[in-house]
């Protein structure tokens, strides 16, 4: 949510800062996270906010940044009005890279930190605040799957394939 106090601000700055465990990484058009932003239920027009994304050996970092929150448009470019009761949606998936995974990550805790850094002060368009943080865990699990043949548990079938499926709550299975 942004500030009760916002229309007091002449700008409002509103930066989402995401660092992702090093094993995922955002869905990517080119070099740029595929982000949705949504004020309230509208949708924002990308030309309003960067979105980048910084992947590094001890950091992956995805940033979502507005200059000025307050001059925000939907993607007709009508102006969304942000008040003191706006909430602001930044959606992106990730997903794990299969490549970066190692026997030492399977079942431990790889943190994910997120913040926000947003203007604080109506007097100075520089001075910021940040959230704290609150930390969320990925945790990457490993499953190893031999057939063997049904008349020999100790001969192990080559050339097997299997295709992991999810259930849905309605009993059909997602692929």
């Amino acid at each position: 949510t942004v500030a009760s106090n916002i229309n007091t601000y002449t700008k409002y700055s509103y930066t989402f800062t995401d660092e992702l465990p090093c094993t995922m990484v955002p869905n990517l058009n080119g070099n740029n996270p595929v982000v949705e932003v949504k004020i309230d239920d509208s949708v924002v027009d990308p030309a309003c906010y960067s979105a980048t994304y910084a992947p590094e050996e001890s950091t992956n970092t995805l940033t979502v940044s507005f200059e000025n929150l307050k001059e925000a448009k939907d993607t007709h470019g009508a102006p969304i009005n942000v008040d003191g009761s706006s909430t602001v949606y930044v959606n992106y998936e990730a997903k794990l890279d299969a490549d970066k995974i190692n026997a030492d990550m399977l079942g431990k805790a790889q943190v994910n930190n997120v913040m926000l850094t947003y203007s604080n002060n109506p007097h100075d368009e520089n001075a910021t605040g940040t959230t704290v943080e609150h930390p969320a865990y990925d945790y990457t699990y490993g499953i190893d799957v031999t057939k063997v043949g049904s008349d020999d548990e100790d001969k192990v079938l080559a050339g097997v394939e299997f295709t992991l499926q999810e259930q849905g709550d309605d009993g059909i299975y997602i692929k």
